[in-house]
């Protein structure tokens, strides 16, 4: 990120020197030595490779089933360096991003053979990691990450990821949907446990929704949908340089030129190792995003138009940092929009934060952004290759505030609200004061008002006097609509991906068990609206024509639709001490239980009512 205040970038944009001109310098030679290597490369990472199951039978040994899954992507998890330096400013911290998360999400389109993706995401860089859990009855273990569960039909599935640290991640449970078509399988995730509810922070600030349902503003139900497996030459370049990528059977060791940019040999050998790099960010992503409220895909092509994933300062003539190129001028936007942001880190500096932001001498504010440059800064001498990961990863929810932030200086300008100004026109005005400054923008508005041409983006850009403002935000967003082109998910990439170990049915035990008396238990289940938030069910609060299932582990279904917001199942003759799922089809919630022998079983679903608006907009 870079703002028109320093001398020394005012020279340079004089001359025209930006990230993408330099780019393009050192690596438009690459690019035609590339091109024929890079088809024969997509030709064979494009064919199927069976993936192997292990089913138990009656034999003492499992059996191999050679079973091909289509268009698999490569491992998310992997992390390419472990960190060796501690994070020094523990304030960046995203909660749903910390620990060991697990999810699980279906294939798109048809296929030959149905499956689920099972994947784990841990905070902690290069933990080996087992899934385990049932589908159905079937008993399965996963000894990495992705996982391709088969599916027999519809099924129940309940998984946990384990650590070899001894950690263990939240049960996931999901009911998913298998049908046969001409062609091959859909499989479908009818509900699942996990309620990621995302809420667009920028559309808040703006008061102006997306009425296009553009792809790059859909949320993704896992990290691993944010996979891409694009060619990054750059990034190629700095792995083959760093020695992260061995390319020493090429000629002049897969660079070119002043090792300034990969030939097509040294792209090859790095398309591996590429792909693994540009995602080992993608968890911190999804979880950031999730947090503070910005589109992850916005979020991911900004660090790859940035720094493709290498957190090092790309513009050295510039003191920018890191997957952002964040300097201290978009610091200083950061802590004068966001009060609570600024309050933690200076708690962490000073004893004393009674002062706000814009109160603190100038001397004292440096101080303020300089802790945020060290604890962003991964440059690290003593760490492998150089990088400290840790501290990279660190800076993803710093990259996400600022354009948080951004977001609300597009406010205080005189075009939010406009009916001629659409939901992407504001994003591109802040990807352009992320740039280069508010009062770039800002001019070219006034200018723009006088001229009586449209406020939106195409009326606005062609008047942005600031030396590469508009090329800048032109290019990103051409990178942002392709985003999904390059998906892992999307059929360029078929690579093997561990498939689980189906063990053995328990062999009970072989001593005489007493006649089980069957269970005389009822389920009732009550579906409500808690209006009042008393946390009891109201007779106005009850909801009816709720449609509401129970599931049996033996596979047995029970269905109903709520009456006076009830539902009662009867369990009289089935077995106690069976394990049993409640959900409400559709509407994302489910409840597990273990059927005693006699007695109630209650289950209450209860909703909250949502928050109503003080004014009208």
């Amino acid at each position: 990120m870079k703002y028109d205040l320093y001398p020394s970038l005012i020279v340079l944009l004089i001359l025209g020197v930006s990230l993408s001109s330099i780019l393009k310098i050192g690596i438009s030679r690459a690019e035609a030595l590339v091109s024929q290597n890079e088809a024969s490369i997509d030709n064979q990472l494009s064919q199927n490779i069976p993936a192997t199951v292990y089913v138990v039978s009656n034999s003492s040994f499992p059996q191999q089933n050679p079973l091909s899954f289509q268009s698999l992507s490569p491992t998310a998890t992997v992390i390419v360096e472990q960190p060796s330096t501690p994070t020094p400013l523990g304030i960046f911290q995203v909660n749903a991003g910390s620990g060991m998360q697990a999810f699980v999400h279906a294939p798109t389109g048809l296929v030959a053979q149905p499956y689920v993706i099972l994947t784990v995401f841990d905070s902690i860089p290069g933990t080996s990691i087992e899934i385990r859990g049932f589908e159905n009855l079937r008993e399965f273990v996963c000894t990495g990450s992705p996982c391709a569960l088969s599916l027999l039909g519809s099924s129940t599935i309940q998984f946990s990821a384990y650590s070899a640290s001894g950690g263990k991640s939240p049960e996931v449970i999901a009911r998913v949907r298998v049908s046969g078509q001409d062609g091959g399988y859909s499989v479908v995730i009818d509900s699942v446990n996990q309620l990621s509810q995302y809420r667009d922070s920028c559309s808040n600030i703006w008061n102006v929704k997306d009425l296009s349902g553009a792809a790059w503003l859909k949320f993704p139900e896992s990290p691993f949908q944010l996979n891409t497996n694009k060619i990054e030459h750059l990034l190629a370049a700095r792995l083959i340089v760093n020695g992260i990528v061995d390319a020493k059977d090429c000629p002049g060791g897969g660079m070119g030129g002043d090792l300034d940019y990969p030939t097509g040999c040294g792209i090859e050998r790095a398309k591996t190792k590429m792909i693994e790099w540009q995602n080992q960010y993608d968890f911190k992503i999804w979880s950031t995003s999730l947090e503070v409220g910005v589109p992850p895909k916005i979020l991911k092509s900004l660090i790859e138009y940035e720094s493709q994933f290498w957190p090092s300062n790309q513009r050295f003539y510039l003191d920018e940092i890191g997957l952002g190129q964040i300097n201290q001028l978009g610091l200083d936007v950061l802590l004068r929009q966001n009060p609570d942001f600024y309050n933690k880190i200076c708690s962490t500096v000073f004893s004393d934060c009674s002062l706000p932001y814009l109160s603190l001498d100038p001397p004292t504010q440096a101080l303020v952004r300089g802790a945020i440059i060290n604890s962003i800064d991964a440059t690290c001498a003593s760490c492998a290759n150089g990088i400290d990961l840790e501290k990279a990863n660190q800076s993803i929810p710093v990259i996400a505030q600022l354009l948080k932030s951004n977001c609300a200086m597009v406010d205080l300008l005189d075009v939010a609200g406009k009916t001629s100004v659409e939901y992407d026109d504001l994003w591109k005005f802040t990807m352009a004061t992320y740039h280069s400054g508010l009062s770039c923008v800002q001019d070219a508005i006034t200018l723009t008002k006088k001229k009586d041409e449209p406020l939106d983006w195409a009326g606005v850009s062609p008047n942005l006097n600031c030396k590469g403002a508009k090329s800048y935000v032109d290019g990103f967003w051409n990178n942002l609509l392709a985003f999904d082109s390059y998906l892992a998910d999307s059929g360029s990439t078929s690579l093997v991906q561990v498939a689980p170990t189906f063990l053995p049915t328990r062999t009970p035990i072989s001593i005489p068990l007493p006649t089980e008396i069957p269970s005389k238990a009822k389920v009732e289940v009550r579906v409500y609206l808690d209006a009042n938030g008393n946390g009891l069910p109201e007779k106005i609060e009850l909801l009816d024509g709720i449609s509401v299932e129970l599931l049996l582990d033996n596979g047995e279904k029970l269905s109903a639709v709520t009456l006076n917001g009830k539902v009662i199942f009867d369990m009289t003759g089935y077995r106690p001490g069976a394990n049993a799922i409640v959900s409400l089809p559709g509407l994302y919630r489910e409840k597990s239980f273990t059927l005693p022998k006699d007695g109630v079983v209650q289950v209450d679903f209860v909703f909250t009512a949502p928050v109503i608006p003080n004014t009208i907009p």
